[in-house]
């Protein structure tokens, strides 16, 4: 193909796309992208979608890291967190080396003042304990009052569970499903040449070429979290780190059913032709994404039950 799928324009450099965000363990490639809409499509819709509060919950609960060496898992808790009926304490939660939750306690100093002295108290996390004493002295020498006068309080251990906290995530999924949407409409153009020239594939082209978030929801069904995949559990093994891209020709029309992480799928239309678009001289594609692996490939309904029926039996 030498116009790029999304801009459409001919003769254009192309560049090594990543159909799924490399940081959310995609080994997709195509090269049918021109190497300016790459760049636009990652800064609008690919970073979006990755550094999406649902995305970042995800990647935190399967341990999956960044992309490149030094990689991280992200914590979805990051933040400053006042505690249930005490509003005035705060804390944060980090993670361990072990991804871990640990609670963080804020330094909280009060100043307790009478009509006969001042003094102060001070709450730290355990962690802090050998920074108190020069606490305290900074406190004295800022008030000009006694060492003694300054009363250390308490301390919350680490190993401790995070105490009762308001927590209370913004997550808008129009700029999650954007970024669905660009997986299934490259994977449809990439698996089916002639989808390329389908009515709603030029729609959707623009829709990711403008990052229009709010069409996002016009092709898509359901809210990621319904069981639209059970006829499929005897074969694909959806409690793996995998992501699986299911394209159907059916009698609705060109869907693809994108599930990732083992949690999240949901279907996304990309045209209403119906029974029109063979994939493989087939009406069913299924794309791998091995994230342990790392790796990519797909398999026609054929290809699949026949590993499947292998006397070694595993699904995939």
């Amino acid at each position: 193909m030498e116009e790029c799928i999304i801009c459409r324009l001919e003769k254009l450099s192309f560049s090594d796309e990543h159909v799924i965000p490399e940081s959310l363990g995609g080994f997709y490639h195509i090269y049918s992208v021109c190497t300016k809409c790459n760049s636009k499509l990652g800064a609008t819709v690919d970073s979006k979608l990755v550094n999406h509060t649902l995305s970042d919950f995800l990647r935190f609960h399967f341990r999956i890291k960044g992309k490149g060496k030094n990689g991280k898992i992200p914590n979805p808790f990051a933040g400053i967190y006042s505690i249930r009926n005490n509003p005035e304490k705060k804390f944060e939660i980090k993670l361990d080396s072990n991804f871990e939750i640990v609670p963080y306690l804020i330094p909280l100093i009060k100043q307790n003042k009478n009509e006969k002295s001042i003094s102060f108290s001070i709450s730290i996390d355990a962690c802090d304990e050998k920074k108190l004493d020069t606490i305290i002295r900074k406190i004295a020498n800022r008030n000009k009052i006694p060492y003694e006068s300054i009363l250390f309080q308490e301390k919350i251990y680490k190993d401790h569970a995070p105490p009762p906290f308001i927590f209370q995530p913004s997550i808008d999924l129009h700029y999650f499903k954007l970024g669905l949407l660009k997986i299934a409409y490259e994977f449809a153009v990439d698996s089916i040449p002639s989808y390329y020239n389908d009515a709603m594939a030029m729609d959707i082209s623009i829709t990711l070429f403008n990052a229009n978030y709010d069409r996002s929801t016009e092709f898509i069904i359901g809210n990621g979290f319904e069981q639209n995949l059970k006829p499929l559990e005897y074969f694909l093994d959806f409690e793996s780190k995998k992501h699986y891209l299911i394209l159907a020709s059916l009698e609705g029309g060109l869907v693809c059913v994108i599930k990732l992480y083992m949690a999240f799928s949901i279907t996304v239309v990309l045209s209403e032709m119906k029974n029109h678009y063979l994939i493989n001289e087939k009406l069913f594609l299924i794309g791998i994404n091995d994230i342990e692996n790392k790796s990519f490939r797909k398999l026609s309904m054929s290809e699949l039950m026949i590993e499947t029926r292998n006397p070694i039996y595993k699904k995939i």
